[in-house]
């Protein structure tokens, strides 16, 4: 049986890569609405143009909250679940 501590710290880390995902949704969202209607991005494929559509924000957004709320929510949810894997395995 796992630990609280360990469950509770992938929780949060995947609860907090979910709101990552949704805001880079919403930054996809942001970018279509500033591209023209025929290089509009289909939400369904936007894993597959991930670096694409990071970098078409950046050039069309230069200073951007929403892309730096992102990048921070996505590297520390990252640290938090790599925690929970750390502590989970460890020898007593």
């Amino acid at each position: 049986m796992l630990p609280t501590v360990v469950k509770v710290l992938f929780g949060a880390g995947a609860i907090g890569m979910v709101a990552g995902w949704s805001l880079f949704i919403r930054m996809a969202i942001e970018l279509n609405r500033a591209l023209a209607p025929q290089k509009r991005f289909f939400i369904l494929e936007l894993r597959m143009r991930f670096h694409e559509v990071k970098r078409l924000h950046e050039e069309l957004f230069p200073v951007s909250a929403l892309r730096a709320t992102w990048f921070a929510l996505m590297v520390s949810s990252v640290i938090v679940l790599a925690v929970a894997i750390i502590v989970a395995v460890k020898p007593k």
